[in-house]
């Protein structure tokens, strides 16, 4: 179409060069002129330009070569045998314009399909990228997967060490607190065994092996008995400690002897001991029982004090 006598559908044809040569010349001299003509004949011909490098080069076979040459020394014996041909008819300048627009259209059409498989390459490549990015991503997952399943064992393995600490340290404490209760009842009975108004009394029974000693003081209702060679009681069984008098048994503490065969007993009496006539040890059901058994394995009299020259059991 031409514009304002601007040759716009003449351009394309001119640079592909299938114009006659008064065309030619007449495109040539308007676009000398026409700044904005020329700016469009230079854009076309930038782009008939970049068409060769539009695809990949391919190596001809070796043989193209061969042929090519022997038809290029061909040539001029054909052209003495080929009778002249009468003058061609010019093109009309319509059909010249057709078939610029037409290879003009089939150029562009060749460029934009080299720049949409070039730029579908360029994504394919991106997404292989991508691909191998997520599947590094997701081993380094896996990897931190792996490590904090690692870690949290080690955590919960080491709260578990620790809680074991703990309950040893408890255990070692209490052993602590136990054996200074120990300690301490044992002062307090050598304190009171040693005391000048202390007084021993025997206790005896059929086992010639178990040897007892009471210890009292005279109105006090606190008294220490230290029993050595006595067995354990047999399972489900208790040992306990009675005061009595004339029509009365009042029933004290129950106890087990210790592997050692030695067991010391602080008595805590209703009244004072001297008011009482005899003490005796019994074997009862465990949990102990309110009124004494027929199996009496120790007894004594507490009116009857040892004599000054007697041994007296540890």
């Amino acid at each position: 179409m031409q514009t304002n006598d601007h040759p716009q559908d003449s351009i394309p044809a001119f640079v592909l060069g299938t114009l006659d040569i008064d065309e030619a010349r007449r495109i040539s001299a308007h676009g000398i002129a026409c700044s904005d003509c020329r700016i469009e004949v230079e854009a076309f011909q930038a782009v008939l330009i970049s068409l060769p490098y539009a695809t990949a080069p391919h190596q001809p076979p070796a043989h193209v070569k061969q042929q090519l040459l022997a038809r290029i020394a061909a040539a001029p014996a054909k052209r003495a045998l080929t009778p002249s041909r009468p003058p061609a008819h010019t093109i009309p300048r319509w059909m010249q314009a057709a078939t610029g627009g037409a290879l003009a259209l089939a150029l562009a059409f060749g460029i934009l399909f080299y720049i949409t498989s070039s730029r579908v390459a360029m994504i394919d490549t991106e997404l292989a990228q991508s691909k191998q990015s997520l599947v590094a991503i997701n081993q380094q997952m896996t990897n931190g997967q792996q490590t904090l399943a690692q870690l949290s064992w080690q955590h919960t393995h080491d709260q578990t060490a620790i809680a074991q600490i703990n309950g040893q340290h408890m255990q070692d404490v209490q052993a602590m607190a136990n054996l200074q209760t120990q300690i301490a009842q044992a002062q307090s009975a050598t304190i009171f065994i040693s005391a000048p108004q202390t007084l021993p009394r025997l206790l005896a029974g059929a086992d010639q092996r178990v040897h007892a000693t009471m210890y009292m003081q005279p109105d006090n209702p606190q008294a220490v008995l230290v029993i050595a060679g006595m067995a354990r009681v047999a399972p489900g069984k208790i040992y306990q400690f009675w005061l009595a008098k004339p029509g009365i048994q009042i029933p004290s503490v129950i106890f087990d002897v210790t592997d050692d065969e030695l067991t010391v007993l602080r008595i805590t009496a209703p009244a004072p001991v001297n008011q009482f006539d005899q003490v005796m040890i019994t074997i009862e059901e465990a949990g102990g029982a309110t009124r004494p058994s027929d199996i009496i394995v120790l007894r004594g009299a507490l009116s009857a004090a040892l004599p000054a020259s007697a041994p007296q059991p540890d």
